[in-house]
């Protein structure tokens, strides 16, 4: 079920009206919102600088996006249908850019403190606008993937299969991300586990690649729809088999291992 929900969400994500949500981002919000600042940038400025290396009026619009669709107080979840998350995300844009209020901010308090005290919108954005700025959120990182140097993976592709097709393994590359709240929570209560790196090892050899620094090997970036975590299971060739966005316990975890073994 998760699966076919994940497709729908796909498919409306790559029909969505990316270009009318950008033009709506950058003459209404653009003049206190940077469009992109790197989490390592981000950190930086407040840690070391006080707010004075980037004078940020705002959140950044890419942890907006971030908090809105993968963050721990995200908006809906990738498991709704794609029309009730929708109407989630675009409820919560009207009633804070209407109404704008420390409850409904997604800033952290400390972040917040630097920033300019947000004043309300209300009457300054139509109700298409509204819905275009929903769009913009989701397909955003699919569009601006351009804009982010990645370093080109340096994973012998040909070693890993070698290494596969002689020990009769299958492979199985996990994409993460620096910021991935979910990543690291399986990370920490699935992966990690003993027993679990058993099981992975019998009949699998297990790629972990952080999306933030390299591309992903065996060209799977086409497949990669920029949700972390997000598990790919190839053959001994390296070809891919089937993917799994999301995070898992153990026991589902386990159901995927033994599904593509």
């Amino acid at each position: 079920m998760l699966r076919i929900l994940f497709f729908i969400f796909i498919s409306v994500i790559l029909n969505a009206s990316y270009i009318d949500g950008k033009k709506v981002f950058d003459t209404k919000c653009s003049s206190c919102h940077k469009e992109y600042v790197s989490l390592d940038k981000l950190q930086d400025n407040f840690r070391n600088h006080n707010n004075e290396l980037l004078n940020l009026k705002a959140q950044a619009f890419n942890r907006i996006e971030y908090k809105i669709l993968r963050g721990k107080k995200q908006i809906g979840s990738i498991a709704d249908d794609i029309d009730i998350r929708r109407d989630a995300i675009l409820d919560y844009l009207k009633d804070y850019l209407n109404n704008p209020n420390e409850e409904n901010s997604l800033a952290s308090k400390r972040s917040r403190s630097h920033y300019s005290k947000k004043k309300s919108m209300k009457g300054q954005i139509s109700n298409q606008e509204f819905e275009y700025l929903v769009d913009f959120i989701f397909e955003y990182k699919k569009n601006h993937t351009f804009n982010i140097i990645k370093a080109t993976s340096n994973l012998d592709e040909n070693n890993i299969i070698k290494k596969a097709i002689k020990n009769n393994k299958k492979v199985i590359v996990e994409a993460t991300s620096k910021s991935c709240h979910y990543c690291k929570k399986m990370k920490n209560e699935v992966l990690s586990l003993e027993e679990v790196k058993i099981k992975i090892s019998q009949d699998y050899i297990f790629i972990e690649v952080n999306v933030d620094d390299m591309a992903l090997p065996f060209n799977l970036q086409k497949s990669f729809y920029n949700i972390t975590p997000t598990f790919f299971f190839l053959d001994q060739n390296g070809k891919l088999k089937n993917s799994y966005p999301g995070s898992w316990n153990k026991r589902d975890f386990y159901k995927l291992l033994k599904e593509n073994k």
